[in-house]
């Protein structure tokens, strides 16, 4: 149930976001821009530094003060509402 709601909140976000990025030009990073920036806090922090910031799970949860598996949990969800989104905003066309 709470993923299902994670999953429409992003899809509320990225409709607020289908204009966003106009400076991008190639439109599979365009897609790509907008679903990291309608992910939620949690999962766009924990995404953020498990692969800009080369951390592991172990260490991303160090760092945000949460448990091992909810980082790797968060970094799954994580990529699969990247997925989902990219997915969505291709079948749209945007």
């Amino acid at each position: 149930m709470i993923r299902h709601l994670a999953f429409f909140h992003q899809h509320l976000r990225e409709l607020f976001l289908k204009n966003a990025s106009p400076d991008i030009a190639d439109p599979d990073l365009r897609r790509l821009a907008r679903a990291l920036a309608s992910l939620p806090d949690r999962q766009h922090e924990v995404f953020r530094l498990a692969r800009f910031g080369g951390l592991r799970p172990q260490a991303i949860a160090a760092h945000l003060g949460i448990s091992e598996d909810a980082a790797s949990r968060e970094l799954v969800l994580a990529l699969q509402m990247i997925g989902r989104s990219v997915r969505r905003q291709k079948r749209k066309g945007w």
